[in-house]
């Protein structure tokens, strides 16, 4: 995962190491100066991704997350739990 033009996606530490729930995922964007965290729940397909993070550094490139119906493993959050993820943290 991406920004829009290619930017912003660093990992922390290797996923089996961030395995846990949505709250652990915005804790750790936000104890790493991460600005946007991302969750795959535990219905995702392959097994070694289930229940991990990812972290974009910026929000620079991110207009917002735009809820989509059809997807029911993934969930996007600001590290700043006050700021919305739909208007792109800001």
């Amino acid at each position: 995962p991406v920004g829009k033009d290619g930017d912003g996606f660093e990992p922390l530490k290797a996923v089996y190491e961030l395995s846990g729930n949505q709250e652990h995922c915005r804790m750790l964007a936000e104890k790493h100066n991460k600005a946007v965290w991302a969750h795959r729940n535990d219905t995702h397909p392959e097994p070694e991704w289930r229940n991990t993070c990812w972290f974009y550094d910026t929000t620079d490139n991110f207009d917002g997350y735009v809820d989509d119906t059809e997807d029911s493993v993934h969930t996007m959050g600001c590290a700043d739990a006050s700021k919305d993820v739909h208007t792109g943290c800001q």
